[in-house]
């Protein structure tokens, strides 16, 4: 494990929680102004998952074992939290409020990745946050493709080539094409920075050693300053850029011995997964237990309601760590030894 990789990836979990806490609290006339660089956790999501692919895919991997692993990592615990947050919405149906009720194709589809209603760059499947998986998914399949394809760093190639050609091709793809212009937004160039940063990782590591902490240093303020440049926006080329440029730090000091191990960071990393999932439906419902209440005007009350709802989210994704997560972790290891 790259403890400083763990580290950011709670670090990124803890970012679309702010971002999401803030929009409450923004929406309801709390704070006058929508701080958006939360939602850029996501960018930092999306270059670890292409660095993290191509150092976790051995040589002696098939394209089968590769596609069964990605699979039990993301599928099936995105599956319970979406029927949880439909059956939500069916309960809440019956209280005579059916406006945010999925249609059994609404269901279908997002249970299976297919964009069917799109607000600017995102797919809204039921499960709102589902969207980046979308785009996780998508690099996981066109990965595995190549690896049927092709051999050793050829399907680095291949697989940075197609989604280089289908983000330049975003530009031109009608918007009628709603699958294919999703998929083809240019935020998928964000995996590409990761494999390349893998690339260097395995094989010119002496590189990271090369370079003095100071400089590290520096490019973690680059990368944020660009993060705050990008605003709200998942732009490859700014956002993406500062990401990896955070990411680049972080494993310029993991060679250096310099990582970070605290009980603290190991449990946000751990639970970044399952935290991400269901954060925001718990922040979705204190909020409206506040409205019911007629405390949601009360910015104290609204405060101390999200505090709860983090608190409680935190909980539940530790124990879907434990008792989700980690035996599909398991699984996967063992379908492996299997295969092999």
């Amino acid at each position: 494990m790259i403890h400083n990789l763990h580290f950011l990836r709670g670090v990124a979990a803890l970012m679309v929680v702010v971002h999401h806490a803030w929009f409450v609290l923004y929406r309801n006339g709390h704070i006058d102004v929508h701080l958006g660089i939360g939602a850029l956790g996501v960018d930092l999501f999306f270059v670890i998952s292409g660095f993290v692919i191509v150092i976790s895919t051995k040589a002696d991997t098939s394209a089968s074992d590769f596609l069964r692993r990605r699979f039990l990592r993301v599928v099936p615990l995105y599956w319970l939290v979406t029927l949880a947050v439909s059956g939500l919405f069916l309960l809440d149906a019956t209280q005579g409020n059916s406006a945010n009720l999925p249609t059994l194709s609404e269901l279908i589809k997002s249970l299976l990745f297919i964009p069917y209603a799109v607000t600017g760059d995102r797919a809204m499947p039921v499960l709102l946050v589902g969207w980046t998986l979308y785009f996780e998914m998508f690099f996981y399949l066109v990965f595995f493709l190549c690896m049927i394809f092709f051999n050793g760093r050829s399907v680095l190639l291949a697989a940075g080539s197609i989604l280089a050609l289908l983000a330049a091709a975003w530009w031109v793809i009608p918007s009628d094409f709603v699958a294919l212009k999703f998929y083809s937004n240019p935020v998928i160039l964000e995996f590409i920075w990761g494999m390349v940063l893998a690339v260097i990782w395995q094989q010119h590591r002496s590189l990271f050693s090369k370079i003095n902490p100071p400089i590290w240093v520096g490019s973690i303020l680059v990368g944020i300053a660009l993060l705050f440049l990008s605003g709200r926006e998942h732009n490859p080329f700014i956002a993406g850029i500062g990401a990896a440029l955070i990411i680049a730090a972080a494993l310029g000091f993991e060679h250096r011995g310099q990582v970070l191990t605290s009980k603290v960071s190991a449990f946000f990393g751990d639970i970044s997964y399952s935290l991400y999932l269901i954060h925001f439906t718990y922040f979705i419902v204190a909020e409206s237990i506040l409205n019911q209440m007629g405390m949601l005007e009360n910015v104290c009350a609204t405060l101390i309601g999200l505090i709860i709802a983090f608190l409680s989210a935190c909980f539940l994704a530790w124990m879907s760590f434990r008792l989700v997560e980690t035996p599909l972790a398991q699984l996967a290891r063992s379908s492996s030894r299997k295969a092999a």
